[in-house]
């Protein structure tokens, strides 16, 4: 993007700002999230909100008391006989909210970019934008997410996975360091206006693990809403997210009937040039069709 697109992205976005996280994981994550968000987002008001989809330990349990007694959050608990799913407890959790935004993240993120919130709202300001996304690196630093392609791997992946976060390669650079539309963000990145995920009709609770993040975003754009990744919003992510080699039989069967469409026709911000067996783009004179790839084909 050139400077004078950057500037109009970094116009104060009005409102109140609602942080989901899901599945709090273990204390120590949960405060190292927290203390995170709070160092890097001190000039914007924003809520916590925390949903329980299992019964947490003690030991969280006791740190979660501790926030609601100094009212540094909500914590909403929607547990039963089993555990809840991801997507049940943001849309809960959204739905109790009074915001105006929403940031949807792991507990497992550790902020690394200053006004990270701004950064994922002003492209929201846009007309046409209804999603955005933010870029993960591993515990590591290296790559984890940069947007999804999908249609690589037979699925969705993000490109150039488990490699430096550098600026040397100019095709990498286009993928990594650009501002762009892609087809899906992560949800353990993820912002979205209140009127646009209740219009939209929130999370597909279908889903149970995977997949759930890609379809909203795909739901989206047959809305007329685009969705876009930014490296400008940039966070650690400590746990590993679900992979669809994972996946269980009911995840893969929802997400090939979302992407169905897509796998046949080629991911439209990604050059049907490029042969979608790899997760680095690789000019092939005859690209592997990414329908093919999919093994539910």
């Amino acid at each position: 993007f050139s400077s004078s697109y950057r500037l109009i992205l970094k116009k104060p976005v009005k409102g109140r700002t609602a942080i989901v996280i899901p599945d709090a994981g273990s204390a120590s994550q949960l405060k190292n999230c927290l203390e995170c968000i709070d160092v890097l987002s001190v000039k914007r008001k924003h809520d916590i909100v925390i949903g329980l989809g299992k019964r947490p330990d003690k030991e969280l349990e006791d740190y979660l008391s501790s926030l609601k007694r100094n009212r540094a959050a909500t914590v909403i608990e929607l547990f039963e006989d089993g555990e809840i799913t991801v997507p049940r407890v943001l849309n809960e959790c959204a739905s109790r909210a009074a915001a105006d935004h929403f940031v949807f993240m792991s507990a497992a993120i550790e902020i690394v970019s200053c006004d990270f919130i701004d950064e994922l709202l002003c492209p929201l300001m846009l007309s046409g934008v209804g999603v955005s996304g933010g870029k993960l690196v591993g515990a590591d630093g290296k790559l984890l997410h940069t947007g999804y392609v999908i249609g690589v791997g037979g699925w969705a992946e993000s490109l150039d996975p488990g490699t430096e976060d550098d600026r040397h390669d100019e095709t990498k650079c286009f993928y990594t360091a650009m501002q762009r539309n892609v087809s899906a963000v992560s949800g353990a990145f993820m912002a979205v206006n209140a009127e646009t995920f209740l219009r939209i009709g929130m999370f597909d609770e279908s889903f149970e693990e995977v997949g759930w993040d890609i379809e909203f975003c795909l739901r989206a754009r047959e809305r007329g809403l685009d969705t876009v990744w930014t490296p400008f919003a940039a966070a650690k992510l400590l746990r590993e997210p679900k992979s669809f080699g994972e996946a269980s039989k009911k995840d893969l069967s929802r997400c090939y009937d979302v992407m169905r469409e897509t796998l046949l026709t080629g991911d439209p911000y990604y050059n049907t040039a490029y042969d979608c067996r790899f997760t680095t783009p690789i000019v092939s004179i005859k690209p592997t069709k990414p329908i093919v790839l999919n093994p539910n084909f």
